[in-house]
This record gives structure tokens, C-alpha cells and sequence, in this order.
């Protein structure tokens, strides 16, 4: 540029200010009727942070999975619910499964077509959860989440929770 000219800058792009951010852990924790019943389940939990907004207005866009791995002799036996930090519950999978096994890679995500209901065991890949997603709404993004998972029925029978995941859309 010259002294006395005039310069047109476009700083117009096409950037995305939404990332994807997941939160996981792996408790390898053992898991059945004996120490975790219905009236008693395991909580796992992952402390999430650093995602904005901090509330849940619209689950539909804000969350974008809910992941769980675990070793089952007995899907129909499991019971998953989520709790965010503020106490709202949703429901992911209750007595689903029959006798047949595990969840390897299952996700709760917004987009799918399937409900976790009308799946097949391994339960394999993306699901609606059980509960409705606007269970969720108010309720807050930071701080712990927990997976709630109980063994309905079996006291001899041990699975393992692996790991699961949370991951939301944050600006």
C-alpha cells in the first residue's frame, strides 16, 4: 500500500465456532447384582469442564453422544441412567437385551434412527436412549457427570464396566 491509496481487506471466512468435546474414563470396575443392585448402583463419574454454554437448553444440539462400553453375560440384567451435575436424570438403557451380551461401543446420540429398545445385542454403535433427551434441560454442563449402573438380577454374575464417554457441541 501506498501513502494515500486505499485498501478493501475482506477478513470473511468460513469458520466453525462449535468443537466437539469429549470427556471419558475408564474404571475397569467389576460390576453385578452383588455389589451394585438396583437400589444401589455404581457411579461413575467424569468431571466436565471448559464447555459453553454452561446450561442445557436444547440436549438435541448441545450433547453429542453418550458412550458405554461394558462386559455383560446378561444385557437384560443392566441398567444405565446419566446424572448431570445438577440432579436431571436420563434414562439410557433399562432390561434391554435379553440373554445375549454386552455393550461394545454403544452410543446415545441425537441423530440416531434406532431406539436402544429395537437394538440387538452386542448393542453396537448409535441408539436413542430409553429416556427422553429434554429430561436434560436446565441442567448444568460443568461438573460431574455420572453413569449410574446397576445389575438387576444374578448374584453370581460379574460384568465390567470398560469405560464411557460424554462429548458436547460447546462454542
Amino acid at each position: 500500500n501506498c501513502e494515500g491509496e486505499s485498501t478493501l481487506l475482506d477478513v470473511s471466512a468460513n469458520v466453525s465456532t462449535e468443537n466437539t468435546v469429549m470427556f471419558e474414563v475408564f474404571p475397569l470396575y467389576p460390576l453385578g447384582f452383588f455389589n451394585h443392585p438396583p437400589a444401589n448402583p455404581y457411579p461413575s463419574g467424569i468431571e466436565v469442564n471448559s464447555v459453553a454454554p454452561t446450561i442445557i437448553t436444547d440436549p438435541l444440539a448441545q450433547i453429542e453422544s453418550i458412550c458405554i462400553n461394558m462386559l455383560t453375560d446378561w444385557n437384560a440384567d443392566m441398567a444405565f441412567i446419566l446424572r448431570a451435575p445438577s440432579g436431571e436424570l436420563l434414562e439410557l438403557s433399562t432390561n434391554n437385551g435379553g440373554g445375549l451380551d454386552n455393550y461394545i461401543n454403544t452410543c446415545f446420540t441425537p441423530d440416531a434412527t434406532t431406539s436402544i429398545t429395537a437394538g440387538t445385542p452386542p448393542f453396537t454403535g448409535d441408539f436413542q436412549p430409553e429416556g427422553n433427551w429434554n429430561s436434560l434441560v436446565g441442567a448444568n454442563i460443568l461438573g460431574e457427570w455420572q453413569l449410574l449402573v446397576s445389575d438387576q438380577f444374578g448374584i453370581n454374575d460379574v460384568g465390567e464396566l470398560v469405560s464411557w464417554s460424554i462429548s458436547f457441541n460447546s462454542v
